[in-house]
């Protein structure tokens, strides 16, 4: 499709407000052919004339993926692209978009973290082929009863409404005496699956430390207290509180579905994978292949779980700790991403923007 004299004069002028303008214009009558071709212009005009027009062809694709037909919703995540805005398309055009929908439509490499996000959503395509996991230690295509109801951004046409996860602590534990605390290192030195534990800990995070401020530390520990972890982790914690099997798994992939402050959403089925590799490594049941979930469910009950929690403000925190006294092992990770700081007057960072209509999905 040719694009109309208004569109050709927004490009030849460059004016992004005005490309923006029309991606709503286009969005809202339903034009769904329209603003591919006003997707496809601008990117052809950034090629050709060296304009930056990819913000509005970009919020052009992030409209089709959440608002419109799925033939057309279904073609806009691209393979192997990550890009700052609102959100993974993969998520976004799995909001509203129920797989059967969208799977034929799907390229074959974004497939299979659409149908994840489906099945966050409450879809069970455990029969259906189309959703086959090429990762075989990838989450069940069907939410397990032990697990929570997960905390899914809700996508609008400008902004991104992020849930939260219920209150994970459910009971507070009593903090040792400063005196009475276990020194660095003195439970001997790690066994390696506590070791793998803190690793898997860590990676649910790792985003917020390539991509943001964030402040991590891990511990590993030779015996099962995970109150021990977790002040090796922190030892200016200033409350702990247990948590269960499903506030864990809740805690994790909201924080694993995040970028932190500055970095990229990973997105919901990103999220629930990190919680899943967790639960796997801290049941020993991390070996490749998929996981009996009736077993894994099992062996987490027989484990201590805490949230814990240090002192000053944050944007994002990950702090949990997971001991397993039988095996005598434990290990803890304490995130902190701190709020977004630019001077007044200033404008914010790049990505603090990236919420904004005009901004890159």
């Amino acid at each position: 499709m040719t694009p109309d004299a208004d569109l050709r004069d927004l490009l030849a002028l460059g004016d992004l407000d005005g490309l923006v303008r029309e991606v709503d214009r286009r969005a809202g009558r339903g034009d769904w052919d329209g603003l591919v071709a006003l997707r496809d212009a601008c990117l052809a005009a950034t090629e050709e004339t060296g304009r930056q027009l990819w913000g509005p062809a970009r919020y052009a694709g992030y409209r089709i993926a959440l608002e419109g037909p799925a033939a057309l919703a279904a073609a806009m995540p691209e393979p192997g692209v990550a890009r700052h805005g609102l959100g993974p398309l993969t998520e976004v055009v799995a909001q509203d978009h129920p797989f059967t929908a969208l799977a034929d439509h799907l390229d074959a490499a974004v497939r299979p973290v659409v149908a994840q996000e489906r099945v966050l959503r409450g879809e069970d395509l455990r029969a259906d082929p189309r959703a086959a996991q090429p990762d075989p230690e990838a989450p069940p295509l069907r939410l397990q009863p032990f697990e929570p109801v997960y905390a899914l951004p809700t996508y609008r046409p400008a902004e991104r409404l992020d849930g939260a996860p219920a209150p994970a602590g459910v009971d507070p534990l009593p903090l040792p005496a400063t005196g009475d605390r276990p020194a660095p290192g003195a439970a001997g030195p790690a066994p390696a699956r506590a070791t793998a534990l803190a690793a898997a800990l860590r990676d649910v995070v790792a985003v917020w430390e390539a991509a943001s401020d964030a402040r991590v530390a891990t511990a590993a520990r030779a015996e099962g207290s995970a109150v021990a972890a977790a002040l090796a982790a922190a030892p200016d914690l200033d409350a702990v509180r247990t948590l269960d099997v499903p506030g864990l798994l809740a805690t994790l992939a909201f924080a694993g579905a995040s970028g932190g402050t500055h970095g990229p959403r990973r997105g919901g089925a990103a999220g629930r994978a990190a919680a899943w590799w967790v639960a796997r490594v801290a049941a020993g049941l991390d070996a490749a292949g998929p996981v009996d979930p009736d077993e894994l469910e099992f062996r987490l009950e027989d484990l201590e779980l805490v949230a814990f929690t240090t002192p000053g403000p944050a944007a994002w925190r990950l702090q949990v700790a997971i001991g397993d006294p039988a095996a005598g092992l434990a290990a803890a990770v304490s995130a902190v991403d701190a709020p977004a700081r630019h001077p007044v007057g200033e404008d914010a960072p790049e990505d603090d923007a990236s919420t904004r209509p005009g901004a890159a999905p």
